[in-house]
Formats: structure tokens, sequence, C-alpha cells
């Protein structure tokens, strides 16, 4: 079941502080499957750094979870361009009603028109909803990393 009213919007300047926000409750649920604490701080004020894209998910007027990704080209030794989902969180108020469906498909809408042929992203492999939702939508995993993985998905054949 998709969200009625879902839009995404780039978190502008006036509202980084709000975005910073809510990276807190993220990053705590994060240390809940990562077993241990995150680096917090570093962490948001890299995630808020100009190489980024920040979209907010918005269900109606409320804002329900972000995306945080990048475009970049590959290797200089391979052609064409990459996608990194960086940081992806939908608010608990709002899961299971699609909206993390549907904001993973914009972002990578967005990736695919600016000529990702791969999108790239890590997870913390105890999240089994996220695990789940990323595999559902073509992820595989791409390589082991302990307690988590970077998964994969290739938009066109190499």
């Amino acid at each position: 079941m998709a969200p009625g009213n879902l839009t995404t919007k780039p978190v502008s300047g006036d509202e980084i502080e709000a975005f910073r926000a809510l990276l807190v409750p993220y990053f705590e649920e994060l240390n809940q499957y990562a077993g241990g604490s995150t680096h917090a701080a570093e962490d948001a004020d890299r995630v808020c750094g100009p190489e980024f894209t920040r979209w907010w998910a918005l269900d109606g007027e409320a804002r329900a979870g972000f995306a945080v990704f990048r475009v970049y080209s590959h290797e200089p030794h391979i052609p064409g361009w990459e996608g990194s989902i960086d940081e992806f969180y939908v608010l608990p108020a709002h899961r299971r009603q699609g909206l993390g469906r549907a904001l993973a498909g914009a972002v990578m809408d967005h990736m695919i028109q600016r000529g990702c042929d791969r999108i790239k992203l890590t997870v913390l492999t105890r999240n089994e909803p996220a695990m789940a939702l990323w595999e559902s939508l073509g992820f595989r995993i791409f390589l082991p990393l302990g307690e988590g993985a970077v998964m994969q998905r290739r938009i066109k054949p190499a």
C-alpha cells in the first residue's frame, strides 16, 4: 500500500538544523542494530556536507523521513556513474505504509536519470526490515562487512 501524499523535497539551507534534529533518533535506532555506539556528531557533520544530497520524505505536510545520497563518477579506469544511498530513514509512525519503498524509488529514479549504472548502499544485516526492503528492490549483497554489508543494484548490464 503506497502512501497517499508522499512527496520529496530537498532539505534547504534554513532546514539544516531540523534535519540534524531528525538524525538523533536515526542514529539512536542504528545503535540498536550495531550493538554499540555510532559516532553521531561526526556522522551528522559528514552527511550535512556539500557532497551529499539530502531529501525530506513528506507524508502530506509531515516530515516522515529522509534520504541522503550522492551521484559520482566511478573509479578513473571504470566508465560511468554510480549512486550511493548513504543514509535512509523513515520515522516509526510512518512505517509499514509504503513510504520507504516510495522514497527509495524516487531516489533511485533520480540517480537513473543522472546516468547511474549501479547504486550501492550499506546496511546493518541485523536490521531485517531494511534488508528485506532493499532486497525487494533488487539490491544484492556485494561485499559483506562484519555486522553490515554493501548492497548493490546494477541498472544496466556492465
